[in-house]
This record gives C-alpha cells, sequence and structure tokens, in this order.
C-alpha cells in the first residue's frame, strides 16, 4: 500500500483521528498544569515552556531542559509518560493494522483475478467439451 493510500485511510478511520486528538489535548492540558505546579519552584515557568516539556515528555524523548521538581509536578509527570508510551504504543497499533489489512486486500484481489481467469478458461474448456461431446454423438447418429 502507497504512503498517501495509508495516510488517508488512517485518517479515514475514526479511532485513528480521536487518539491523536486525545493526545494533543493531553499534552496541552498537562503541560499547561505543570506550569502552575511548578511555577514558584521549579524551572517550568511560562506556558511555551510547559507545552514544551510536555511535548518532550510525552514522546519520550525528555531532553531534560526543562523538568518538574515538585512532587505534584513529578507526578504529572510520570502520567504523562505513561499516557504518551499507551497512546503511541496504540497509534502505532493502528497503523500496523492498517497496513496489513491493505496488504491482504492487495494479496486477496489478485487472488480473485486470478480465479476469475480459471474460470473463465473451464468454462472455455466446458464449451470445447460439450461441442465434441455433440459432434461425436451426431456422428455416431448419422452412421447408424
Amino acid at each position: 500500500m502507497q504512503l498517501p493510500k495509508i495516510r488517508r485511510h488512517l485518517l479515514k478511520q475514526r479511532k485513528f483521528r480521536q487518539l491523536l486528538l486525545s493526545l494533543a489535548v493531553v499534552a496541552i492540558f498537562l503541560g499547561l498544569l505543570v506550569v502552575s505546579v511548578e511555577k514558584d519552584r521549579g524551572n517550568i515557568r511560562t506556558f511555551p515552556e510547559g507545552l514544551w516539556w510536555a511535548a518532550t515528555t510525552i514522546t519520550a524523548v525528555g531532553y531534560g531542559d526543562y523538568v518538574p521538581v515538585t512532587g505534584p509536578g513529578r507526578v504529572i509527570g510520570v502520567a504523562l509518560e505513561v499516557v504518551g508510551v499507551v497512546m503511541f504504543g496504540l497509534l502505532i497499533a493502528i497503523i500496523n493494522t492498517s497496513m496489513n489489512r491493505g496488504q491482504e486486500e492487495y494479496y486477496w484481489k489478485k487472488l480473485f483475478k486470478r480465479l476469475d481467469s480459471v474460470e473463465s478458461e473451464l468454462d472455455t474448456l466446458k464449451k470445447h467439451t460439450d461441442f465434441v461431446v455433440k459432434k461425436e454423438s451426431d456422428a455416431d447418429t448419422l452412421s447408424k
């Protein structure tokens, strides 16, 4: 299956779209939440820093340039890491399933095309044998 077809197929799937949207919403929400928790004592003080931290944490990159230092901030970080790993795992599973389904459809279409050609050959052979049998029976009838 070609990449543009896979992309179109994935974007048509409701589960895939919902998962991507959920991933973005969770990252934004927890990124903004960690700012309010860490603002006074941590190094995540602005919303852009919080969003950057959330994006790097949810994708399991974790550069370490921004880290939560308070207990509640670390709990948010752990939740974001777990959610990120689970959601990205689900995304990969959905992509894999779509690719496998596309490959199976290709092979089924190829098989059905082959079966159609075999059926047409059988029909041709049947017509030919029916003609030969009829011709022989007509010849036997005339010779009697």
